[in-house]
């Protein structure tokens, strides 16, 4: 998972949302259960949803995954 969460972090700080929301379903779909512990513990995955949720593309996804890891968007 640290490679998807760096490789997204770049792809976020690209501007490509269409390719980081097509690699990183895990990410989005976590919403719908508890995180993986990986994401609750790393800053940057923290980071990186609350950063998506505030600023990127609107998806569902995300704002469940921040609300999960109490970040507030």
């Amino acid at each position: 998972m640290s490679r998807r969460i760096d490789h997204a972090w770049s792809t976020y700080q690209h501007g490509d949302y269409p390719r980081l929301l097509r690699m990183t379903p895990e990410l989005l779909d976590a919403g719908t259960r508890p995180p993986p512990a990986e994401i609750r513990a790393r800053p940057s995955a923290r980071t990186l949803v609350a950063d998506i949720a505030r600023t990127g593309p609107q998806v569902a996804g995300v704002a469940r995954l921040a609300t999960a890891l109490g970040l507030t968007c």
